[in-house]
């Protein structure tokens, strides 16, 4: 029986290859869901890999959000695994395309990030916090996964969702990067309490989320201000400002509680709402100095998610079923030679 727990919880260890795990699905509030993994090529199960999950913008996909937030190359770099899910309230046979009954250009596609965002998922009340824990929980099953340092990011209504994530579920994440997403004015979440290291891009020509806010949406020095107080920041003016261009420029605090470094880096999107930053008149790679924030921080919450089978140790564990059962049989042969002599 042990060694076929040895057996399972090996085979478990390389249930993911390398490469792009497609469509892959879970049903949460009786919702078939999907999401897309991408395990780089360094990855067999060996060592347990930090976990991104990048989440798309309304009426986008999670194709859309592999393909251009750079976080994809940047895993073969950097050797972390990568989880793009996706948002309702598409088709109904083709999840990721916009659903033009609703009249509604922008309309799909969406998660529930709360107050006013996003789309149908808001309308709808949908339960997307706990389809991004279900999301992790599965891929930390089929996967070798660091659970101290999973990270949520992602543009827009993913950078919205990014705020609500690390606001209700530190307990999953160890630190956030919310894209284009400011806090919402009327949004009144329930946080858990534990504070979290968060960096946030917001544009400054963004016309979609206003860099100095309008009825909906905080300015984001508003929002800066709203997490270092949540993160229990002191100092009275940011402990780093650092200069990316003419333009550019980050500025973060690092006295804050649990080392939860609070951050605001100003950029130019160079589309012509100025919203899409992952494209942007800085020449910032934004997944590079987005990982190069998240990969400093483990997880600060006292419950991390739970891990069915201590992988980490296993083959500790198998060597020693294994070397004991070798030795037994072995010890059982000189017994019986010496009392036949």
């Amino acid at each position: 029986m042990a060694l076929g727990l040895c057996v399972t919880s090996l085979g478990a260890l390389a249930n993911y290859s390398s490469g792009l795990q497609l469509n892959e699905t879970l049903t949460h509030d009786s919702e078939v869901r999907y999401y897309d993994v991408y395990v780089p090529d360094s990855y067999d199960g060996s060592l347990a890999y930090p976990l991104v999950v990048d989440i798309h913008g309304l009426g986008s996909n999670k194709t859309a959000q592999r393909l251009t937030s750079g976080m994809r190359p940047l895993s073969e770099l950097e050797n972390f695994i990568v989880a793009y899910p996706q948002g309702l309230y598409g088709l109904p046979n083709a999840p990721e395309e916009r659903n033009p009954v609703t009249g509604f250009p922008l309309e799909g596609p969406s998660f529930n990030a709360g107050g006013v965002c996003c789309g149908a998922a808001e309308e709808n009340g949908t339960d997307d916090i706990g389809f991004v824990r279900a999301m992790v929980e599965a891929i930390n099953a089929a996967s070798h996964i660091d659970t101290t340092r999973v990270y949520v990011t992602g543009l827009s209504n993913g950078g919205f969702m990014s705020h609500r994530l690390a606001c209700e579920a530190p307990d999953i994440f160890a630190a956030a990067v919310p894209l284009a997403a400011s806090t919402l004015q009327n949004l009144n979440m329930d946080c858990a309490q534990q504070p979290i290291p968060i960096l946030t891009f917001q544009g400054l020509t963004d016309s979609l989320v206003p860099y100095d806010g309008n009825i909906i949406y905080k300015s984001a020095h508003e929002s800066l201000e709203a997490w270092k107080q949540y993160n229990g920041c002191t100092s009275p003016t940011p402990d780093v400002i650092e200069t990316i261009s003419d333009t550019a420029f980050c500025e973060t605090y690092n006295s804050c509680s649990n080392s939860a470094d609070t951050g605001l880096c100003s950029v130019t999107g160079s589309d012509a709402a100025g919203h899409f930053l992952y494209q942007n008149e800085d020449g910032i790679d934004l997944a590079e100095k987005a990982w190069h924030f998240m990969q400093q921080h483990q997880i600060l919450s006292e419950n991390p998610i739970n891990v069915s089978v201590p992988i980490v140790h296993v083959w500790t564990v198998c060597s020693l079923i294994i070397f004991s059962i070798i030795f037994s049989k072995a010890n059982n042969r000189r017994v019986k030679k010496s009392a036949k002599l």
